[in-house]
């Protein structure tokens, strides 16, 4: 129901436009949609009123990500961190982009670093898999995608990314 609280979001900003919260939940919601462009649009809105609101520098990096702006996307997920080095989300956001630019040795250290905060955070569990498997260390991979899928069973792209990592395994076994 994005679309209705977003309804909500512009009454509120019509009555003050400088309700960080709202703009910031407007971005959010954006971001969830899709609407990435957007998303970062009501994000920088935020990060006007106050540039260390560090849940609109993750919806920005988390955006640019959606947008394949993988080192844009770094650099603002770098933002949140250092502002709050234990935000899970700003450090799987990171280990993604890293992750899809091939950098894998670091967005494994990333990624490690997000499992020793919150070893059941699910994107950095998703991640973490993606990244093995990127590898071609599917075994290990699946184990990450095991643990994720244990938070939300019905996930179609871990299910998807595993079935691929069996399929590999059974390749290899021929």
């Amino acid at each position: 129901m994005y679309d209705e609280a977003i309804k909500i979001f512009d009454q509120a900003l019509n009555i003050n436009p400088n309700n960080q919260l709202a703009i910031w939940c407007k971005a959010a919601s954006l971001r969830m949609l899709g609407e990435y462009n957007k998303a970062i649009f009501w994000a920088d809105e935020s990060l006007a009123l106050n540039p260390n609101h560090n849940l609109s520098l993750y919806c920005k990096a988390a955006s640019l990500r959606m947008l394949n702006q993988y080192n844009e996307s770094i650099i603002w997920a770098d933002k949140a961190i250092a502002i709050d080095p234990q935000d899970c989300f700003a450090l799987s956001c990171k280990g993604s982009s890293l992750r899809l630019i091939q950098r894998y040795h670091e967005a494994n250290q990333v990624i490690n670093t997000s499992l020793n905060i919150n070893p059941n955070h699910f994107d950095s569990l998703k991640e973490k898999g993606a990244c093995l498997q990127d590898q071609n260390q599917y075994k290990q991979a699946i184990l990450f995608y095991q643990k994720a899928l244990k938070q939300i069973p019905n996930d179609q792209w871990i299910t998807s990314r595993y079935d691929q990592c069996l399929q590999a395994l059974k390749n290899i076994g021929k």
